[in-house]
């Protein structure tokens, strides 16, 4: 399911109703383009699963924050594990509505916020959240299980270990933005991350061409065991790049707005199904695991 625009990628942003894909079977020799097909079907791929919905309800379920590094507002992936028995919520952080449309900084306070008032929603459950985070939302997740009460569980996607991009503010502090330049980065011997109490899950791409997240996550796995915290988990695929959305096909090309350069993500669709099936398991495993549940569901 190749784009049809260069940078063009396949999402949802309405999940209360299905993808619809035209699925036709051609006749090899016809080299008509408008040639009647064999045979032809539409796939519907949906998102909310029986039963599944906004809040309202009375039943209590394990909290998940998700959000990614693109902006806006996507609700796919917290949609799906919405269909697993988690309250979910998407935070956007910019390009939405009246938020600023590109990063330029951060207030911690925002998320703390956001947090608290999802920690009062009567159907999630009590005890700590769980958040996932991919690229730049994954170091805005690290960031939130330092500062902040109540994280339980933390899975990064393709992340750094420090603040990227942009400074990130919470009361008298500041965290200056990473950059680019190798030059100009000062290794220090503690940062903030040795203050989270939470579970770490670290998903690598192995294939990503925007930064080695493994580096990040052994940094990240070096510190908090260096200060009594549990050994975090890392999960190496090979084969997927930057962006890889579970369900959703391959984007051949990404132009980051942290690097602002053009790069290809991933090897091909074959790998990048099987880290997708494989990490999105994990994932929905990790959460149950930290913050409540029998087991994996059967859905």
């Amino acid at each position: 399911m190749k784009a049809q625009s260069d940078l063009g990628r396949l999402i949802r942003k309405d999940i209360t109703s299905p993808f619809k894909v035209l699925l036709s079977v051609h006749d090899k020799t016809s080299c008509e383009k408008d040639a009647r097909p064999l045979a032809s079907c539409i796939h519907e791929r949906g998102f909310l699963g029986d039963g599944v919905r906004r809040i309202p309800g009375r039943a209590r379920f394990r909290g998940f924050w998700s959000w990614g590094h693109r902006g806006g507002m996507l609700e796919s992936r917290a949609c799906l594990l919405a269909n697993h028995g988690f309250a979910t919520l998407c935070l956007a952080y910019f390009s939405y509505d009246d938020l600023p449309k590109r990063l330029l900084d951060l207030h911690l306070e925002y998320f703390e916020e956001a947090l608290q008032y999802f920690q009062n929603v009567p159907q999630v459950r009590k005890g700590g959240v769980g958040i996932m985070g991919i690229s730049k939302g994954a170091d805005l997740a690290l960031s939130m299980a330092s500062f902040l009460p109540g994280v339980r569980a933390v899975v990064s996607v393709n992340g750094c270990n420090a603040n990227l991009q942009c400074p990130l503010h919470y009361g008298e502090l500041t965290l200056q933005g990473l950059g680019l330049d190798a030059e100009r980065i000062v290794i220090r011997e503690s940062g903030v991350l040795n203050r989270a109490s939470a579970r770490f899950l670290f998903v690598i791409a192995q294939d990503d061409q925007v930064w080695d997240a493994e580096v990040y996550a052994r940094q990240a796995e070096e510190q908090l065991l260096s200060h009594g915290r549990s050994r975090p988990e890392i999960l190496l695929l090979p084969g997927p790049g930057t962006s890889w959305s579970p369900l959703l096909p391959l984007l051949q090309r990404l132009l980051p707005q942290v690097c602002g350069h053009l790069r290809g993500v991933g090897r091909g669709p074959v790998s990048h199904s099987a880290a997708q099936e494989k990490y999105w398991q994990r994932i929905r495993e990790f959460f149950l695991e930290n913050l409540g549940g029998a087991g994996p569901s059967k859905l």
